[in-house]
């Protein structure tokens, strides 16, 4: 019998890093599972009903998906604040997909390990049959979607050094191009969780507006406005 527990505490050790300081940063460790169980809640959607998965291989795509980041940090390839700032690559998934070979050899069939790995693999293909691989890669993207989308930000602007400011303005300007228009239209492939993506733009886009105000002080200048006409 396969344990899953026992699958979540081997890829929690290979997931969070830590830092020189003694804590642990599991940054990477809390989106992997964020976007495991995501897929797994996507996969119960009434317009994929008539689909069939294995739990196990959803698993252990979901939690191993972005694993090549960890295998560059330890190589000394890319710093722990640069993990997730960026997408991930063909070359990292198949340095993830090894990474959870290594893992969980001795806990899982190897023909569960090579289905899954294959699925880590193609993860940056659209047109990938894997049902598990497109699941997560739907979780995946709808992640960036939303008021996630603003802790998504705010490391990435941490980490290149740039300020609130600049993360408005890319805001601005990506709504004004329709770039996130067009990423759910390009990069989610199930009608249902297009609408969800829809749905959290609009929640994102109110945080935004109101993440401006206070940073521009608007509302200050809106309370000593109103605050003049009563005296």
């Amino acid at each position: 019998m396969i344990e899953l527990e026992e699958i979540r505490n081997r890829a929690r050790q290979d997931l969070v890093i830590v830092t020189d300081l003694g804590f642990e940063d599991v940054y990477l460790w809390e989106r992997s599972v964020r976007i495991t169980e995501s897929a797994a809640r996507i996969a119960q959607l009434p317009d994929l009903a008539a689909y069939s998965l294995d739990p196990v291989a959803l698993e252990i795509t979901g939690l191993y998906h972005d694993a090549g980041w960890i295998s560059q940090y330890q190589d000394g390839v890319v710093t722990r604040e640069q993990i997730g700032c960026k997408l991930t690559t063909p070359v990292q998934r198949e340095l993830g997909a090894a990474l959870m070979e290594r893992s969980l050899q001795d806990v899982l069939p190897a023909d569960t390990l090579q289905y899954a790995s294959d699925a880590i693999r193609s993860l940056n293909d659209h047109n990938v049959a894997i049902f598990e691989a497109q699941l997560v890669a739907e979780a995946e993207n709808l992640d960036a979607f939303g008021a996630l989308a603003l802790w998504h930000l705010a490391r990435k602007h941490a980490h290149e050094g740039r300020g609130l400011e600049a993360a408005i303005e890319t805001w601005e300007a990506q709504k004004q191009y329709g770039y996130w228009t067009a990423r759910i239209n390009d990069s989610l492939r199930f009608e249902a969780v297009k609408r969800i993506a829809q749905e959290r733009l609009a929640v994102f886009d109110r945080a935004i507006k109101r993440l401006t105000a206070h940073h521009r002080g608007e509302d200050i200048s809106t309370a000593v406005l109103e605050s003049s006409r009563t005296q």
